[in-house]
């Protein structure tokens, strides 16, 4: 009886030991896991974190373009209004070759422009203003109610560069 008693209290022994060993191993496991869930945490984030910076990268480099390309664009526009004060100061019948010469490059100049996003803004007299495309620079007193606060006159025409307003139309309202 007692080597019976012995052989159960070694048994319950060993039995508590293999648990106490378990608990230990669960321990250390759970603060692995924990571990792991904590850099794995962390990688999404600096994961997340990098591709915000990728985006808005190319937000501002596509924003730095834009900007480089208006400020040429709008030197181009100068010319090519140049161009057509040109071909209003040559007469119908005067110095025919050279306006047909002008009349060639400034079609193929506005081609060019238009080609790159560039494109006027359509304003007739009559319409009403609109803040967001024109700006004035004078107003008149007209006898017309219906001309009052709309365009009576249109002194230099606007410009769009990919739907976005790059030189206002300059424009002369009635009051």
């Amino acid at each position: 009886m007692l080597n019976s008693n012995v052989d159960d209290f070694q048994k319950n022994l060993i039995k508590l030991k293999i648990n106490n060993n378990f608990l230990n191993q669960s321990k250390e496991l759970k603060k692995n896991l924990d571990k792991i869930l904590l850099l794995n945490n962390k990688y999404l984030r600096l994961y997340s974190e990098f591709e915000n910076f990728k985006k808005r990268n190319i937000k501002e480099r596509k924003r730095i373009i834009d900007n480089s390309s208006k400020v040429i664009l709008l030197k181009f526009i100068s010319i090519l209004e140049d161009f057509e004060r040109a071909l209003l100061s040559l007469g119908d019948d005067e110095f025919i070759s050279i306006r047909n010469g002008i009349n060639i490059i400034y079609t193929k100049f506005s081609d060019i422009l238009s080609k790159e996003g560039v494109l006027r803004i359509i304003v007739n007299k009559g319409d009403d203003l609109d803040h967001e495309k024109h700006e004035v620079i004078s107003q008149i007193s007209i006898q017309d109610l219906k001309l009052k606060g709309k365009i009576v006159s249109i002194v230099e025409n606007g410009y769009f560069f990919n739907k976005k307003v790059i030189k206002f139309t300059k424009v002369i309202i009635g009051v």
